[in-house]
Order: C-alpha cells, then sequence, then structure tokens
C-alpha cells in the first residue's frame, strides 16, 4: 500500500496547486523545525499534534497569526498503517485547533528509517500584525516573568514513552496545544508586553529563560518555588535527580511584562484554556547580565 495516499487529503481540494498562498502584500513571518526524535505517542499527546502546535506557537509567540502549514514526513517501510492513520488524523485536528491550513504535504519512504517510525520536517507563515514590536530586545529592568501553566510534563511523558524512564507513582499527561486563544488575548489585554517564550526545547523553562537574559542584556531572577510543577512530574524528577525547571514543556507560554501590567496580563492568561495556573516566577534585573538567578 502507498504509504502517502492518506496524507494528501489534508491539503484542501480547493487550492490551485500545492503551495499556492495569496498574501496581499502584507507581512508575514515563517518559522520550520525538524521533528525527528520524538515516540509516534505518548500519554496525552502524539507526534503529529505536537508538530502542528508547536510551529503555531513558534509564531504565536512572535504576535503572529498562523495561517499556512507545509510539511514533509520520512516514513520507515516497517511503520504499521494504523499508526499513520492515527498521525494523519492528529495533524488534521490539530491543525483545525490551530486554524492553519495545509498548503503542501510531501511523504517518502524509506528502509532505514527514523527512530520511532516517523519524522515531520515542518514549515508555517503567520501574518503579523501592523506596528507590532515584541522580542527579547524590548525587555527592561523591573519587568515580571510569568509562566501559563506547569512546567516539565512533555519531558517526563515522552521519557516515559521511550522507555528511558521509570513509571511515575501519578499519571503524567502532556498538552501539546495551540495557543492561540492565550496570545490573542494577551496581546489585547496587555499592549505593552515585551517577549513571549516557548519552554519546549531540550532545557524546557531554563532555556528559555537564558536566550531571553542572553539577547536583552539582562539579568532574569526566578523563585522556584512560584514555579507551578505538577506533583507527578516533581516525583518523577525527584527520583530521577532532573530538575523540572530544565525539562522540555509544551503548551505553556513564558510572557515578559511591565510590572505595572502584571495582574491585567495574568488574568488574561488565567481566563484562556490552558492558563488556570499561571503565575509570575520572576523579575527582570541589570545585572548580573545575562544570566539566570534561581533561588
Amino acid at each position: 500500500m502507498d504509504k502517502d495516499i492518506d496524507f494528501r487529503s489534508l491539503v484542501p481540494d480547493n487550492y490551485r496547486h500545492q503551495g499556492a498562498l495569496d498574501f496581499n502584500a502584507a507581512q508575514y513571518t515563517a518559522t520550520s523545525h525538524i521533528y525527528d526524535d520524538l515516540p509516534l505517542s505518548w500519554q496525552g499527546g502524539d507526534l503529529g499534534m505536537f508538530a502542528v502546535s508547536d510551529i503555531a506557537n513558534r509564531l504565536l509567540r512572535r504576535g503572529a497569526t498562523p495561517r499556512y502549514f507545509a510539511a514533509d514526513l520520512i516514513i520507515d517501510t516497517d511503520t504499521p498503517i494504523s499508526e499513520l492513520h492515527r498521525l494523519r488524523d492528529s495533524i488534521r485536528d490539530a491543525l483545525v485547533q490551530a486554524e492553519m491550513e495545509c498548503v503542501s504535504i510531501h511523504t517518502s519512504l524509506s528502509t532505514r528509517g527514523p527512530r520511532y517510525g516517523v519524522a515531520i520536517s515542518c514549515f508555517g507563515l503567520g501574518l503579523l500584525p501592523p506596528d507590532l514590536d515584541i522580542g527579547a530586545a524590548c525587555i527592561e529592568p523591573d519587568d515580571i516573568v510569568l509562566v501559563s501553566g506547569p512546567v516539565g510534563a512533555h519531558g517526563v511523558a515522552v521519557d516515559i514513552a521511550r522507555g528511558e524512564g521509570i513509571d511515575p507513582v501519578a499519571e503524567v499527561v502532556d498538552h501539546p496545544v495551540s495557543l492561540g486563544d492565550m496570545v490573542h488575548a494577551l496581546l489585547r489585554d496587555t499592549p505593552g508586553i515585551r517577549a513571549m517564550l516557548l519552554p519546549t526545547r531540550a532545557e524546557g523553562l531554563m532555556d528559555s529563560l537564558r536566550r531571553a537574559a542572553k539577547r536583552s542584556y539582562m539579568a532574569v531572577n526566578v523563585d522556584r518555588t512560584l514555579v507551578p510543577v505538577d506533583s507527578a512530574v516533581a516525583d518523577y524528577c525527584a527520583a530521577r535527580g532532573l530538575n523540572p525547571l530544565a525539562m522540555p514543556t509544551a503548551g505553556v507560554l513564558v510572557a515578559i511584562v511591565p510590572r505595572s501590567q502584571t495582574r491585567a496580563a495574568l488574568d488574561s492568561i488565567r481566563r484562556s484554556a490552558y492558563g488556570s495556573m499561571a503565575a509570575a516566577i520572576g523579575t527582570i534585573e541589570e545585572l548580573p547580565a545575562g544570566e539566570v538567578i534561581i533561588n
């Protein structure tokens, strides 16, 4: 059976040809990433859901509205057809949740394919609003660091799915979702927002804060007791000698806002679907420049 037939159905029939886009002289921003080291599924998430939502969130953190999605899938020939059907359906559902259109998708088969059966190279385009200026360069002393929800669950859930970790006493559930409603509300309710970060990389929240500190030439001072962490994640990390603040995290946004807009920003995040546990976790200081201090 040709394993690329089902995936082509993700591109709507009304496109003139794959890859046809209408820019209308608007300003777009692009992002891309290769997801080649993830299992096909884990507790609370899967490869398709994570890849689409991560691409959408990479655009959202720049203040853009995700619009177009394209992907290239490399599939091991031994991957069960049933798994590919689930992957296709997951990508479709995630695109609906992210409000993105798939404009191009390509598949190729390999007899010595990815470790977990499928790798996805993704590309996304998002529409930027006029006159929006956010990013690490906008961060100022006395700004407040917010996190929209508990950290570390993604890294723990993926570790367990890979068979690399111990089973936790309680179930760890990942939430790899697009954060469009949260970001758009935050931009509306917090006009002075400085920057938005995604803690999805290898060292999670720590990595995001470290990059922000270096790019802003500011210090990020964090109170670890204020960072929300689910008890199952905390127990798992304690048993393995891991730091939950340094575990990859999906479906969570880090926002840096002026102190005067902290309450408005927190209220806005908490009203969104995945922000009920949002918290202020730290402050921006001038020194030591480029460093993250965890207290």
